[in-house]
């Protein structure tokens, strides 16, 4: 969702000063360019296995844990999300 914020800033005004400090740095990664095209999507659709819901659920998940769940996705999922999207 952080590319979300930083393409469209002004929708997301309580995260300016995060903006801010990284915009330039993250849109010009040459090595997030799939990752930004794919969740910068003008239909706004977002491949699910890109955002588990955390098991179990808590407020607060651990971005370890959240990325954890991401690598454990299946290469069937991630292509049937893929092809969806």
């Amino acid at each position: 969702m952080s590319l979300r914020v930083l393409r469209d800033p002004g929708a997301h005004a309580v995260h300016l000063p995060w903006v801010t400090r990284h915009r330039a740095a993250v849109l010009a990664a040459p090595d997030l360019r799939d990752l930004r095209n794919l969740v910068i999507a003008p239909d706004h659709k977002l491949p699910g296995f890109l955002a588990p819901a955390p098991h179990p659920p808590v407020a607060e998940p651990e971005a370890e844990a959240e990325f954890a769940a991401v690598r454990q996705t299946s290469a069937a999922i991630v292509r049937q999300e893929l092809e969806t999207v």
